[in-house]
């Protein structure tokens, strides 16, 4: 568990473990007893190994330490999960949740606070105590390092999001009511970072009428597709908020779609289908990422058509029968 909390730190893939935390915290007294058990009626060495290292003071506070600074992470991971991310959501979240990780630097959290009256009453079984030592050294050790060393990775990955929140003013649901001079300041750090500033401001602001009027309903994505459209696009009237628009929309600010690109292929090209060619395991994957729900697909159809590429000997036999 501690080793856990400190590369925790480095994990560059920002996967929680907030649920398998709190399910252990909660918990912790029956798995106790149970290792307990195992241990002394049925000699198991890995149970006795398991014990000794969960029934210290460093171990009961490591775990209530992560379960009071998992859920911050959980919820800043989980926003960069979602298809579709509001970027303007970006810097908040990136804030609070270092706002989250300092304000546990500077005092004990809601389940650490807790330790001492626990190893007082559900776990007074168990014989655990703790000095003002080991607490001092507790906190100075390993609760003021891991949490700095993981304030300190939070800053490294997100160094600057002003240039992505500003993107986020080509998002059509962030628009508000009034709009008169909505987006000028981030328009104008868009131009100087991207260049073109003075004729971007003058696009913007007559293509701002136009998102407000046409284009509110859509998503950014949504937006992005429909400036292609027609003939003539929208995007030639507009080009240089058209190319920030892509950029917006193709800006890698999390890697959920990749994850979820394996997870399907892994699913499909099992140990029993190891031998499907690379161009079926493509269109299989594409199907399952971007193709209908289940209760929207035409089985019917897709079976008939299958079966009319080629003369197929199953249903030869059963048109002679």
């Amino acid at each position: 568990m501690l080793n856990f909390a400190f590369l925790f730190t480095i994990n560059y893939r920002w996967l929680t473990h907030d649920q398998a935390a709190t399910a252990l915290r909660r918990s912790l007294n029956a798995v106790l007893v149970s290792l307990d058990r195992e241990a002394s009626e049925r000699e198991n060495p890995t149970a006795d190994g398991c014990l000794r290292k969960m029934k210290t003071y460093k171990f009961i506070a490591t775990l209530h330490l992560l379960c009071d600074t998992l859920p911050h992470l959980s919820r800043l991971s989980k926003l960069f999960q979602r298809q579709e991310i509001n970027l303007a959501h970006v810097e908040p979240m990136v804030t609070a949740t270092l706002n989250a990780v300092r304000n546990l630097q500077q005092e004990r959290g809601p389940h650490l606070k807790k330790v001492d009256e626990l190893l007082r009453t559900v776990l007074r079984e168990h014989n655990i105590s703790a000095t003002d030592h080991q607490r001092a050294e507790f906190d100075r050790s390993i609760r003021q390092k891991f949490l700095k060393t993981l304030e300190d990775h939070i800053v490294s990955r997100f160094p600057n999001n002003s240039i992505i929140t500003a993107l986020s003013v080509f998002d059509p649901q962030n628009m508000p009511e009034e709009f008169v001079l909505y987006g000028e300041e981030e328009i104008e750090l868009l131009g100087d970072h991207f260049g073109g500033a003075d004729d971007l401001l003058t696009e913007w602001i007559q293509f701002r009428e136009l998102m407000k009027s046409s284009y509110q309903s859509c998503t950014l994505a949504q937006l992005a597709e429909n400036l292609y459209k027609g003939k003539p696009p929208v995007a030639e009237s507009f080009p240089k908020v058209a190319k920030l628009i892509s950029i917006a929309v193709m800006i890698p600010v999390s890697t959920a779609d990749c994850e979820r690109g394996f997870s399907a292929m892994n699913s499909i090209k099992t140990e029993l289908r190891n031998r499907m060619k690379a161009a079926t395991l493509d269109r299989l994957v594409r199907i399952a990422i971007d193709g209908p729900q289940r209760k929207d697909f035409d089985f019917v159809t897709a079976a008939k058509s299958w079966i009319a590429i080629r003369n197929r000997r199953l249903f030869n036999n059963q048109r002679s029968d």
